[in-house]
């Protein structure tokens, strides 16, 4: 009796993130979402930032690593445009070049400046809706197919004609509520 609990709560948060992704999905196209975090080192020269976005179909993460300790001038800016460790919410550039049209999309390392490197991965919004939409389909199937059956006659669990015994199926001792 358990497991059949746990199985409908995960088949339920299963079909509460499909909606959330169908939804972030639809929303992707006509807003650009972005959240990050930045820190420091503690030595000031190597800041990052993390962000995770939403726009175009697709969901990326992406990491910028500073590296100000080549040169002492970097330093010293290094000091002055640190940004504060903590969580931010960016309102997005919707001109920002978007991604393939799948929404696939990755690369490691790329320099983007002299001091600054990036690294981002992209998944398109509609692997994460078909994903979450499979135990919800699965389930809507069974719940389809013993209703079916149910009107029919026959035994929800096993399809057995019930005509003749209609309170118990004689294959797999379904008892029928009364």
């Amino acid at each position: 009796m358990i497991g059949l609990q746990i199985r409908k709560t995960i088949t339920a948060l299963s079909f509460l993130a499909f909606v959330a992704s169908l939804c972030l999905w639809v929303r992707s196209y006509w807003a650009f979402d972005v959240i990050g975090r930045a820190w420091v080192s503690s030595d000031k020269l190597h800041p990052g930032f993390v962000q995770i976005e939403s726009k175009n179909g697709a969901v990326s993460v992406e990491r910028w690593v500073t590296d100000y300790s080549l040169t002492e001038r970097a330093r010293k800016a290094a000091t002055r445009k640190a940004l504060e460790p903590g969580f931010y919410y960016l309102g997005g550039n919707p001109d920002a070049p978007s991604v393939s049209d799948l929404g696939f999309h990755s690369y490691f390392r790329q320099p983007i400046t002299d001091f600054h490197t990036a690294s981002r991965i992209g998944i398109g919004h509609w692997v994460f809706v078909l994903v979450f939409s499979v135990l919800p389909a699965m389930w809507l199937r069974g719940f389809l197919r013993r209703r079916h059956r149910l009107r029919e006659g026959l035994c929800p669990m096993c399809g057995y004609d019930l005509h003749a015994t209609p309170t118990r199926c004689p294959e797999c001792n379904f008892v029928a509520k009364a």
